[in-house]
């Protein structure tokens, strides 16, 4: 018995010929077309920083740093309104002609990645309380013509947490449980941004998507965040340098987050202090899963040899 072997490119010249009945040197383009159109197939997909922008959750810091380490290689993707929600098609669309782009930072844009491209998220839990305090001074700063940036322009803290907490279809969900709800389904399922409401299943679904392959943790361990994506990135050939910036930070804040919260508390006081505490549950054990998992990354990664 003969065994005679046969190249994939000789089956695939006479399977084009074939079905098409054509031969010589028409087949041979034929062939040249179909193989190119494999070998673009089977090119890895291209790979992008997606920066995942939370607002107060320290992005500004990030979107900074990725400027600084990609230049031109580095955009801002926004919508047409700060309540303006893309969709992962919308990434697509805006890196499509832009070959140049390695990092996309987005307060707009929700997981998960488009098909054909692969992601590298980068995303930033912040404690609650600390991110309601930040919210607050920071629209106390800059008034953003929302009904929230004139209460905080008018109230005290405990004022504005309690606004916020009883009228979250004007803009209060921006500090109830908005940190799942900006990772999860729960943006789209209402309509409205400002109508969004966080559920269990959400919660777990975030969860899920930041333990798959996302650069993730909690802004109070920002250096091990920051760390973790230069080894994720140079691992796909890009190059973010150790550098050190602090971006929109409010002006005379603590630097310790226990003596931060410690002020957020007292000027709240029990009562409100648990009722924002019972209001963003899904928040708060966001904030201890990924502050938790942060703290194995750095202890795995000091183990490591260098």
């Amino acid at each position: 018995m003969t065994f005679r072997h046969r190249t994939e490119a000789a089956d695939l010249t006479e399977l084009v010929g074939e079905k098409l009945n054509v031969t010589g040197s028409v087949r041979a383009s034929l062939l040249r077309g179909a193989l190119d159109t494999a070998h673009r197939q089977k090119e890895p997909p291209r790979t992008i920083i997606v920066h995942y922008h939370i607002f107060k959750n320290a992005g500004s810091s990030v979107d900074r740093l990725l400027q600084m380490a990609f230049g031109n290689g580095w955009a801002s993707l926004e919508g047409p309104t700060p309540t303006s929600l893309l969709r992962p098609d919308d990434l697509s669309t805006f890196i499509r002609d832009r070959p140049e782009i390695v990092a996309v930072s987005s307060h707009l844009l929700r997981p998960p990645a488009p098909p054909g491209v692969r992601v590298l998220p980068v995303v930033l839990i912040r404690h609650p309380l600390d991110r309601a305090f930040s919210v607050y001074s920071h629209l106390r700063r800059h008034h953003d013509g929302a009904a929230t940036g004139t209460v905080a322009q008018q109230a005290s803290f405990p004022q504005f947490v309690l606004w916020c907490l009883n009228n979250k279809t004007l803009g209060g969900m921006v500090i109830t449980n908005y940190q799942v709800i900006h990772l999860s389904p729960a943006s789209f399922r209402n309509g409205h941004i400002y109508h969004a409401i966080a559920t269990e299943n959400d919660l777990q679904h975030v969860i899920h998507y930041l333990s798959d392959f996302t650069c993730f943790g909690t802004v109070d361990l920002f250096d091990t965040v920051m760390s973790n994506l230069r080894k994720k990135a140079a691992a796909h050939h890009l190059h973010i340098p150790a550098l050190t910036t602090t971006e929109n930070a409010t002006p005379g804040r603590l630097e310790d987050l226990d003596e931060r919260l410690q002020v957020a508390k007292g000027l709240l006081g029990p009562d409100l202090n648990q009722l924002y505490i019972n209001e963003n549950e899904l928040d708060y054990r966001l904030y201890k899963w990924a502050h938790r998992e942060t703290k194995v990354q750095a202890a795995a990664s000091a183990t490591l040899p260098r």
